[in-house]
């Protein structure tokens, strides 16, 4: 980001910002609506109204732009999830609420799960050791918090001791993710047609379970 001499942004600076989420934008819709496959940067950049030169000064790649649009979503997520712990509550509970907020944003931003779904079949292939991945890595290391409140959970006894935090971290972002996607992406198809079962029964349920499995077990009486 570019500074003037009294130390604000640059018109220049937000100027390539704004150039740069209008491309964001555009690119992200075409996605949805079509795959991948069957969008160039051609296409893009004829809806964003800019010529290709101007397209690849920001994006020099149509893997850029995909990273770059999963990785601002991931951010997006990030920011709606509860932070800190003002209330001083256990881990246990800030935990939950975290699962809670995944499922929730899932539901509100059901096109950024279907995004993300299209993202995670067009990276799999990808060699580890590739720099657009290694970024992609480290940007979810950043938003991952889940092992913060677990070990809480450990230390004030809220959450079981037995459970190891790594696994128990990678198992819940899994899951919870794998559901949220699920009803993200099927909508109503995911849900009995007599409409008897709800998005949001599925989701206290699933809550329920994670809540009862984590609670430390009582010690049997003698």
């Amino acid at each position: 980001m570019k500074y003037n001499k009294n130390g604000k942004e640059s018109k220049y600076s937000k100027l390539h910002t704004s150039q740069s989420r209008k491309i964001i934008e555009v690119a992200y819709k075409l996605f949805i609506s079509r795959s991948f496959n069957d969008v160039s940067m051609k296409d893009i950049a004829r809806k964003a109204h800019i010529s290709r030169q101007t397209l690849y000064k920001y994006y020099p790649s149509l893997d850029e732009l995909i990273f770059g649009i999963q990785i601002r979503i991931l951010n997006d997520i990030s920011e709606s999830l509860p932070k800190g712990n003002p209330d001083h509550k256990t881990g246990r509970e800030l935990l939950l609420e975290m699962q809670y907020a995944i499922f929730h944003y899932g539901l509100e931003h059901p096109d950024d799960l279907f995004f993300i779904s299209l993202f995670d079949n067009y990276n799999r292939n990808r060699p580890s050791d590739d720099p657009l991945n290694q970024r992609y890595q480290e940007s979810l290391r950043r938003g991952y918090i889940n092992q913060d409140w677990i070990k809480l959970g450990q230390e004030d006894g809220s959450i079981r001791s037995d459970i190891n935090a790594n696994l128990l971290s990678y198992f819940l972002h899994n899951q919870t993710a794998g559901l949220a996607l699920r009803l993200a992406n099927l909508g109503e198809n995911a849900l009995p047609a007599d409409q008897s079962v709800t998005a949001e029964e599925i989701e206290k349920l699933f809550l329920q379970v994670v809540d009862r499995d984590l609670q430390p077990k009582e010690s049997p009486s003698h």
